[in-house]
């Protein structure tokens, strides 16, 4: 069974006076995926999905949308955004004070349709998001999650095929908000709708997306699901910017040894890895939780000295050094170790990714 293709961008390129916002991206995004554009604040997502919307026009590319070309430089086309069939939902609710819930919802339908068909698109769109019997409140009445979601069903409303979010749950405090990612992963699986999300939580984006594009200077380093994403980061930026604590990086000098390979640390002590790294310097990268602490000597561990102990809670946080170098270890809540203490670290290389220094892309 084929894939169908959604939104396709082809050579995007964005600038704004002295500098370039989106350089050159290619993105494809398949029918029904839930994609998130993450990265750090100025990395250029919320400037990609405006070109998408059509609220923002490229100096270069074409975008196709449904195998419909809604933009192209070189041909001249620029399809409007209130003809390329999108709902968007922005950081704010822009909920209209003086309205009801039925009314904001109800807002952007009136004149298109028949008043009975108006009130049963408002209120299954409310049913959608549990808001229902809140119907004649004003939003005032409202909690900050409660106008999330009404502002979420006047999307609904108009039945759009693709949904764009740029950062809807920043505003929302913590508890709410893991609430209403539990409401949006439902209503993806519910409704029969493509989703494209902005965000700079890494979290919302492993929780809630089919395929993450990581996003830097207007670059995607890596679109991929949010397992690989997260497991094996294509590049040093990825893997440093995805994790909390974030991902460990060791220098070490490869070899090639009985079948495998043998990781040299600037510490002196090695690492014998069945997996095959061609000789050279490399960076290794390891995440805090696939680290084990030790009290005592053991094999192919690493000698360390902890430097500091953060209980969190369901874990713990250790932070060592190795030589001179610092690394992160998150351990079960139970481990008990002292600062000061020597420890031994050691490594599963299931969990180990090797970064080229030069190029800082993944080769392992």
């Amino acid at each position: 069974m084929s894939v169908k293709r959604k939104i396709v961008l082809e050579g995007i390129t964005k600038r704004f006076p002295g500098v370039t916002v989106i350089d050159n991206m290619d993105l494809e995004i398949v029918d029904r995926d839930f994609t998130t554009l993450l990265g750090p604040s100025g990395c250029g997502k919320t400037t990609t999905l405006r070109i998408i919307a059509g609220l923002e026009e490229p100096d270069a590319g074409e975008i196709w949308i449904d195998d419909r070309l809604v933009f192209s430089a070189r041909r001249g086309v620029n399809v409007p955004a209130s003809e390329r069939n999108l709902g968007m939902i922005f950081q704010s609710y822009a909920l209209w004070p003086h309205m009801t819930v039925f009314r904001n919802v109800a807002f952007g339908l009136e004149g298109k349709m028949a008043k009975d068909e108006i009130i049963q698109r408002v209120q299954q769109s409310l049913a959608n998001v549990q808001m229902a019997e809140y119907v004649q409140r004003y939003p005032s009445e409202l909690s900050g999650g409660q106008q999330q979601r009404v502002a979420l069903a006047r999307m609904l409303a108009a039945q759009p095929e693709i949904l764009l979010m740029d950062e809807p749950l920043s505003n929302l405090d913590a508890k709410l908000r893991m609430q209403m990612r539990a409401e949006l992963k439902r209503m993806h699986n519910d409704l029969d709708v493509t989703v494209v999300y902005v965000t700079h939580d890494q979290e919302e984006a492993l929780t809630l997306s089919t395929k993450v594009a990581v996003m830097n200077n207007g670059v995607i380093e890596q679109y991929d699901a949010p397992s690989q994403v997260y497991k094996n980061p294509a590049s040093l930026f990825v893997a440093d910017f995805m994790g909390n604590p974030q991902m460990n990086f060791l220098k070490v000098t490869s070899s090639v040894k009985d079948g495998g390979s043998e990781l040299r640390f600037a510490t002196g002590e090695s690492l014998q890895v069945q997996k095959p790294v061609k000789p050279g310097s490399f960076l290794l990268g390891v995440r805090p939780e696939d680290l084990r602490i030790c009290t005592e000597p053991v094999s192919q561990g690493l000698r360390g000295k902890v430097y500091a102990v953060l209980p969190a809670g369901s874990s713990v946080i250790i932070y060592a050094s190795i030589g001179d170098q610092d690394i992160i270890v998150r351990e079960e809540r139970d481990t008990v170790v002292h600062i000061d203490q020597d420890v031994w670290i050691t490594f599963d290389e299931n969990y180990i990714n090797v970064y080229d220094e030069v190029s800082e892309r993944l080769v392992s």
